[in-house]
């Protein structure tokens, strides 16, 4: 709870999640996924009171004047990448930094002034640039592993360096001496996956669903899975939700064409 309000007390908004994971927790007050996100103590409050367990996330993007550079290490070990690209240019400026449960890294930077930057997912090996969303934050824990603040401070977090911004604009492979740890393309999965979190517009949702529906199925998805990843979406994703009868009658038309032989769109 102390840390909740240090957050809001630097001017950030803050998010319940759920138990042990990263998706957002929906009640009465938190409806509409990360867009919940907010600054009222009160609510925030009340919500930890009935739901102690739950984590936490922070809101990143435009409207909050704050991005996150995400060092994962799964496939790809992004500090190589980071520190390829740092000696190119230069180290990151000192600011908040957060470990994650998994061994990577959370960078907290504020977006500079007039500037816009665009979701940047694997650009680089091992490096996201969260830009729109939200992220999740100490005190959270998933497996009994926290995310923990490792250097700086909530007050103390520096401007998005602009030589970063040139990595970007001069991203093509043959220019840059990173080329080892760059990765070029992406496999289906991947790209469906950032279809999915891209999510659509209020116009022409129901197309979109049939045709992630139509893609899940080609890939041998569960029907439960789909359903509930279609769900997912519609809460976290879509800038304005669908009710979920419409959901339902269109999941259900999507499959009944899948099973009487209509094939795939």
């Amino acid at each position: 709870m102390s840390l909740m309000t240090d957050y809001l007390q630097a001017g950030f908004k803050v998010l319940p999640l759920q138990s042990n994971k990263k998706i957002p927790f929906t009640t009465e007050t938190f409806t509409n996924g990360f867009k919940s996100a907010t600054n009222d103590i009160q609510a925030l409050k009340e919500h930890w009171v009935n739901y102690p367990e739950s984590n936490l996330g922070i809101r990143v993007g435009e409207d909050t004047g704050l991005i996150v550079l995400d060092i994962d290490v799964h496939e790809v070990d992004g500090y190589k990448t980071l520190s390829a690209i740092e000696k190119v240019h230069e180290p990151l400026p000192n600011t908040l930094e957060v470990a994650t449960p998994t061994g990577g890294k959370h960078y907290y930077f504020k977006l500079p002034e007039g500037i816009q930057i665009e979701r940047q997912i694997n650009q680089f090996a091992g490096i996201d640039i969260l830009t729109n969303g939200y992220v999740v934050a100490p005190p959270s824990s998933i497996d009994g592993k926290k995310y923990e603040i490792v250097n700086g401070s909530l007050n103390e977090i520096a401007i998005f360096p602009t030589w970063f911004l040139k990595v970007f604009d001069t991203k093509k492979m043959n220019e840059l001496p990173v080329k080892p740890f760059f990765t070029v393309g992406k496999k289906y999965t991947g790209a469906f996956l950032d279809e999915l979190v891209a999510g659509c517009a209020k116009g022409g949702r129901n197309d979109w669903i049939m045709r992630q529906i139509s893609k899940m199925l080609n890939l041998g998805a569960d029907l439960t899975t789909i359903y509930k990843l279609i769900l997912v979406v519609n809460e976290n994703f879509f800038d304005e939700p669908l009710p979920i009868d419409e959901i339902n009658a269109t999941f259900k038309s999507r499959i009944k064409k899948h099973t009487s032989g209509g094939g795939n769109q």
